[in-house]
Parts: C-alpha cells; structure tokens; sequence
C-alpha cells in the first residue's frame, strides 16, 4: 500500500488554489524546509534567514490549469527552483542544491562519485557534500575542479574521475580521525562566510567562529586544486586550541599576495584591500597596517562584500552619514558578485591590544570590534535615521552639530 501522508491544512486558501497549495506544503516538507501559503498566492519560508513572502502567483495560475494527479511533480519542481536560486546566493535552505541539467561540471563529479560508490549532492553550485557514515558528509570546494573543466572540457571526466579519488580519501581519513593535522598547518588559511551558509550541520562538524553579527569565519585548507574547510575531527583531541589555529591561519590569510589601492567615489575616500584569494577578508583583523593613529582616532567603516576585498573609510576624513550611505550603496552593488559576503557596513574601533603592535593583533582570542551600522538619508526632508550603538549615534550627533 502506499504510504499515508498527512495532507496540510489549506481550508483558508481558495478552492481552486488548495490542491496546488496542499502539493507545494507537501514538497516543501519533503525538502525540509518549513512554511505556509497566505492567501491569495504568497509563501512565507519560516526560516532564520530574514526573507520576505513571495508572490507565487504565476505558479498558481499555472497550477491552476494543471491536471492533479501532475501538482506533486510541479510542485516539487518550484520548490527545487527555489532552492537552486537560494543556495547560489549563498542562502542554504532545504536539504541542498538541485543541479540544473546544464551543469556538465557537477554531473560528471555526480557521476564520478557514484562510480566509486558514492552518491554525493551539492550544498552549493561549488560546494559538493562527499557522504561519511551515518548522516555526516564532509564539504568540498568545486570551484578550481569546475575551472579546469570548463577550460578543457575534453578532460572533463578524468579530472572528475581524480577529483572524487582525492575527496573520497580524505573523507575515509576525516572518518578515521587521523586526519594529519600536523601536514596541513602551513596550508591553514580563514575564510569568512555569512552566517546563513552554516548550517546547523555545519558549525558542529567545521572549526569556525562568529566574526561579527551575521558573519562567521571558518578555517580551511588552501590545497593547490581546491580549498577544503577543516573538520572539527582533525583537531578533536589534540593539544591545541581553536584560538591558536585561527592565529596561525590569520597569519598564512594576511600573507598571501594583496593589492592596497585608494578610490575615492562620491567624494568618500576608501581603501580597497584586495586579492585573487577568497582569504582576504582576514584582513579585517590587522586593520592596524592601513590606518596610522590619527586616521583611526574615530574608528573607520568596514565593508566586507565580496571575499576577494576589503573596503575601509576612516571615518576622520568625511562626514560620517555621508561616508556611511555611500559605503552601503557601494556595498549592496558588490554582493550581487560570486558568493558574496554580506552588505553590511560595520564600525570599526581598535580595541586595547590592537595598539599594542602586530604581534599582539594576532594573539589567539582576540577579534576586531565590529558593529553593524546604518544610516537612512531622506534627500527631500533631509531628515536622517541612524541604526547603531549608543555611541556611533552621539559620533553622527557630534560630527552634525
């Protein structure tokens, strides 16, 4: 018999629209991800992320003209659509991320794997999920594998075919907990990430930290083909902290090659920290290097929108409401690159040991002090509002006056 499931409660939706609502609760919950439908066509993902409802009206209507026993399949469809388009924003919601049938690069991996007796799925478009025992996988990035692929699409499945080899071996070492810690110090790198890309599975099975409100920091392995986060089982009884391994890979992060230039839009001037490396938002720690003591005084806004850059004002230079709105306008065009960071502009104050030298910037424990701020500027009213603490308001206050 097949098997009996409990059909959701869409008695407030309209007739004509509650077989298709029933459908798309349904496969929602098949992908795990938990919601409801608002009449007359809206969804509303009840999620951690702040996501406004949508407006699935042309799903509707489509549905609408669809005959039953197909809303399942339509249904599921959407859902995998809206999975696909979170998860390559860097949003990870339902179970992972639907491959279009245009990814050649990613089927030939799925098809290498599977060949080696693994059946992988993708968290996102560059991240693959290599399965342990039970229900852990290990997290792989893609982006170098998919490179060369697309490059010499002729070498396509060997390179897959080496590519799955290499993952799966590391995923028997990560199981066998004899991950070489040791080996691999040289390559400790950190990568920072919106919080919304750790998941719960995530930060229990990867070393990371909350760098700021809405943003974490990882710790990876900078391998010559592909960058892997490290499994919190290669330092699980070891004699060394996370602290000091965040030391160590801040210091490999700020080492790698880097360029430091100053724009200067809208009258604003910044400076851009960037690099060909996804490790330079490190440099939110050593801001010290870029700032004498006279420039830092008042702190500085910090924008980290892309993992490639760094954006820096020291907030001596430029009224503050201004500098702060030109930095959110700059920053919001910014996260629509490659996995972005986060829009948001932070405050940035040297805190006690951060005068203290470079040496001691790096001691482990130690983080920059970053608050979210914002301002909203009425042209027409000239009127402002400010989001932030107590005193990034008084230094807008002090500086208006």
């Amino acid at each position: 018999m097949p098997e009996e499931r409990d059909i959701p409660d869409v008695s407030h939706m309209a007739p004509a629209d509650q077989p298709f609502a029933a459908a798309l609760l349904t496969a929602l919950r098949d992908a795990e991800i938990p919601a409801e439908v608002q009449p007359p066509t809206h969804l509303r993902l009840d999620v951690h992320q702040d996501i406004a409802p949508m407006d699935l009206g042309d799903a509707f209507q489509h549905a609408r003209a669809t005959p039953r026993d197909d809303l399942p399949d339509f249904a599921a469809g959407v859902v995998r659509g809206m999975m696909r388009s979170f998860r390559s924003s860097g949003v990870r919601i339902g179970t992972h991320y639907p491959l279009p049938e245009d990814d050649a690069a990613a089927r030939a991996l799925t098809e290498a794997f599977a060949h080696q007796g693994a059946a992988v799925r993708f968290a996102e478009p560059d991240t693959v999920l290599v399965p342990l025992t039970g229900d852990r996988r290990l997290e792989a990035d893609i982006g170098d594998f998919r490179r060369r692929a697309e490059e010499a699409p002729q070498e396509r499945e060997r390179l897959a075919a080496e590519f799955a080899r290499e993952r799966l071996a590391a995923g028997n070492r990560a199981e066998r907990r004899t991950t070489d810690l040791d080996g691999v110090l040289d390559r400790l790198r950190v990568r920072v990430h919106p919080q919304s890309m750790l998941g719960p599975e995530a930060r229990e099975t990867v070393v990371s930290r909350e760098l700021a409100p809405d943003v974490a920091e990882t710790l990876a392995v900078d391998y010559p083909e592909h960058t892997q986060l490290l499994e919190r089982d290669a330092v699980r009884g070891r004699d060394v902290s996370d602290a000091d391994l965040f030391r160590l890979a801040l210091q490999h992060s700020t080492e790698e090659p880097f360029e430091v230039t100053t724009r200067d839009p809208h009258g604003v001037p910044l400076i851009h920290l960037g690099g060909q490396h996804r490790y330079m938002a490190s440099h939110v720690h050593v801001l010290g290097r870029y700032l004498d003591a006279e420039s830092a005084s008042q702190g500085a806004l910090v924008a980290l929108p892309l993992p490639e850059l760094v954006l820096v004002h020291p907030l001596l230079t430029t009224e503050p409401v201004v500098a702060t709105e030109v930095m959110q306008r700059i920053a919001a065009e910014m996260v629509q690159g490659d996995k972005p960071i986060t829009s948001q502009v932070y405050w940035w104050r040297p805190r006690d040991y951060e005068r203290l030298g470079q040496r001691q910037v790096l001691e482990p424990g130690h983080t920059p002090w970053l608050e979210p701020v914002r301002v909203g500027l009425d042209r027409e009213s000239g009127s402002v509002t400010v989001t932030g603490g107590a005193d990034f308001c008084e230094l807008i206050r002090r500086n208006a006056g």
